[in-house]
């Protein structure tokens, strides 16, 4: 039995700012592009494939959050909520892939140094560094899976323009030339770290985990303090999307309910949920010694 409870499906933030955004990233990728091969800076290219990395990001969450905005339908009747998520699993594949392509160029480039062009390095990341930075006070922090993961990318190609600035003043001083090789090691790993939380919470949502912030014992005692409720079992809660919480469970109904209404059981189990963020409830309600098990 579904709750008649209201429920509250929150199809994530406005994506107005993201067209400004992927337009600002296509014009510094070109200007980190002419800069990585007029200075002969690895580093440089690295930043560029980062931020390639980071139009991809941005146009799929443009493209994810259109479909969010999409009515459910018979056969897609929790709507296109997970086409974030998959946009979000990919972004951060991709993006182990160029880092990983980026590491085996830096340890090529360790053993056959090429002479850089510090000066232009420099100017070069101190642009991109601004415009980065900009970027990322736009979006701030979110709870939404996909705008958390393109605000985590710019923050990461901050920090890389920041590291390739400050490369290119030791590279002007000792002239060292494993300067860039180095720099770029430390991007591609910066790199791999930032997707790590992507590629875990996306792929906890396609296998339907539990989410990290739900404990499932602490449920189900606070569903044992509501009045007329015995037992519960087959409890199951999943996340469908960013801040879309389901849960389903089965629930005994004790001796002294039976006969009662059961929406009223029902929209008091719902308000406990609420209150705990899970928005989404299923309850299978049973009567005495009736008692139904799910196969998973």
């Amino acid at each position: 039995m579904s709750t008649d409870h209201p429920h509250a499906h929150h199809l994530g933030p406005n994506d107005s700012q993201l067209p400004l955004t992927f337009w600002v990233t296509m014009a510094l990728i070109v200007l980190l592009c002419l800069g990585a091969w007029w200075s002969r800076s690895l580093a440089l290219w690295a930043d560029a494939g980062h931020t390639m990395t980071d139009l991809a990001a941005i146009s799929l969450s443009w493209y994810a959050f259109r479909q969010l905005k999409r009515a459910p339908t018979e056969r897609m009747s929790f709507g296109y909520a997970r086409m974030e998520v998959l946009v979000a699993f990919f972004n951060g594949v991709l993006l182990i892939a160029v880092a990983l392509a980026l590491i085996v160029e830096a340890l090529q480039q360790w053993h056959h140094p090429v002479n850089t062009r510090s000066t232009l390095m420099m100017a070069t990341a101190a642009v991109a560094l601004a415009v980065y930075g900009g970027l990322a006070l736009r979006f701030h922090h979110h709870d939404n899976l996909n705008l958390f993961g393109t605000w985590l990318h710019l923050l990461s190609d901050a920090a890389s323009s920041m590291a390739v600035l400050l490369g290119g003043v030791i590279l002007a001083l000792t002239h060292w030339p494993v300067v860039n090789p180095v720099l770029t090691l430390l991007i591609a790993l910066a790199m791999i770290a930032s997707t790590w939380r992507i590629l875990k919470d996306g792929l906890g949502i396609l296998m339907e985990a539990t989410p990290p912030n739900v404990d499932p014992a602490s449920i189900t005692k606070i569903l044992s303090t509501v009045p007329g409720v015995e037992r519960i079992h087959d409890l199951h809660v999943w996340r469908i999307g960013s801040g879309q919480t389901a849960l389903a469970c089965h629930v005994g109904v004790t001796t002294g309910w039976q006969g009662k209404d059961p929406q009223v059981l029902l929209c008091q189990i719902h308000d406990a949920l609420e209150a705990l963020g899970i928005n989404h409830v299923t309850i299978q309600l049973e009567h005495g010694d009736e008692v139904h098990h799910e196969p998973w």
